[in-house]
């Protein structure tokens, strides 16, 4: 049976349940689904010992299948866990470690616009130089090599997903000064039942350097 070490780099909520992605020890992504075949998200974020689920999370994984997506064919990462009990929180890292980790496995421009144009893959981490917030809304802009990048719809800004950088985009201070940001970029898969037909891209992590803590109002 092949385990996966795989560590959390992004949280996210969609509607009523939880997306999780992140990488394995050899940095290919992965986007753990659950057991309930009928569904894409995990309803809770708790484990048994009731503490959540958070960037930095270490599991290992020993009982999934690979799944794909028919609708949202850019979805390759996708992991079906077979049992709840098919995986273990064996390690949380912490900020240093984290950044180390997401240090050594950045993408490049081409793996980022090959996310942006959903072709064969729906996940990128970059390091980028900034980002902004747009107008007191939960998205954002970024700058990445030099280049603004505003989205690649008609709306402003790359909507914000992250759990945790949500509550601070919703009008709480935080830094402006960072000595690194990597930021994690996940497309929406497509929901023609809400006249949704194309894969978007969204913010679902940004991991900075200092890190910025998690409000006790997560994962809400």
């Amino acid at each position: 049976m092949n385990k996966i070490t795989f560590t959390v780099l992004a949280v996210t909520k969609t509607y009523s349940g939880y997306c999780i992605a992140g990488m394995d020890q050899n940095g290919e992504w992965v986007r753990p689904l659950p057991p309930d075949r009928e569904s894409k998200f995990f309803s809770s974020l708790a484990y048994e010992n009731g503490e959540l689920v958070k960037v930095g999370d270490v599991w290992s994984i020993t009982n999934y299948q690979t799944e794909t997506d028919k609708l949202s064919v850019a979805h390759t990462e996708d992991i079906r866990i077979k049992r709840f009990n098919s995986f273990q929180l064996v390690n949380q890292l912490t900020n240093k470690a984290l950044i180390n980790f997401v240090s050594s496995h950045q993408e490049s421009y081409h793996e980022l616009l090959d996310t942006l144009d959903a072709r064969g893959r729906s996940l990128c981490m970059i390091k980028i130089d900034e980002f902004r917030q747009v107008e007191e809304k939960v998205r954002i802009t970024f700058i990445y090599k030099g280049k603004k990048y505003r989205n690649t719809t008609f709306t402003k800004g790359f909507p914000v997903t992250d759990l945790k950088w949500r509550a601070y985009l919703k009008g709480i201070q935080i830094p402006n000064s960072y000595r690194s940001i990597y930021a994690i970029i996940g497309l929406a898969r497509k929901e023609p039942k809400k006249d949704i037909y194309k894969e978007y891209p969204m913010i679902i992590s940004l991991i900075t350097d200092p890190d910025v803590p998690i409000l006790d109002s997560y994962p809400h």
